[in-house]
């Protein structure tokens, strides 16, 4: 019975997408990190469109909440296996950096960037899937640009995030994922 569903489930994919697949499951990605000289004065402010803010991602205590449930974001635990992968993911994301809120300040944005650094080591975690991991370093680089926030630290993570995540472009699943890891892993 798994073998007819499973046939019935690949037939309709591409050629590409097979290959792909059977590629990733046994490929795990470029060495752990990639620091070339940083050059963090290369933005020209002046010609970046600030984006339109996203939905609020925290309620009116300034916890995050995806699907009803709530973290407290003053002892936020990365890893959570309990919750569905969906939730995990959206926490990940780091929407609420670009949210129209006053919940949370500026440092308290810059100590959950610098929690998430150090309490998701490379390809450990949610955090590297590659779909979250694209659209965190969106949210984050637009963040900085807006704040002007240029500690190493974090630009050493968004090279080590996107030099990850240049080998994990998901070709099997087309499409606008593609086009999300895409555009985040060539950004720099």
């Amino acid at each position: 019975m798994k073998i007819i569903r499973f046939f019935q489930t690949i037939r309709y994919l591409k050629l590409e997408q097979i290959f792909f697949r059977i590629y990733y499951f046994f490929y795990k990605g470029l060495s752990n990190s990639f620091h070339p000289k940083l050059e963090t004065n290369r933005v020209n402010k002046d010609i970046f469109i600030e984006p339109i803010k996203k939905r609020n991602s925290l309620n009116e205590k300034g916890n995050f909440i995806f699907s009803y449930e709530e973290q407290n974001l003053d002892t936020v635990d990365w890893h959570q296996d309990s919750k569905e992968l969906l939730w995990q993911f959206n926490l990940h994301y780091f929407d609420f950096l670009q949210s129209d809120n006053l919940r949370l300040s500026h440092d308290k944005k810059v100590k959950l960037i610098h929690d998430w650094i150090l309490k998701n080591p490379v390809k450990e975690g949610v955090g590297w899937h590659p779909y979250p991991l694209s659209l965190r370093l969106v949210n984050w680089i637009k963040w900085a640009i807006i704040n002007d926030y240029r500690d190493e630290e974090f630009i050493k993570s968004i090279f080590d995030q996107a030099y990850f995540l240049q080998s994990k472009l998901e070709r099997h699943l087309l499409g606008n994922h593609f086009f999300f890891k895409y555009k985040s892993a060539f950004i720099r």
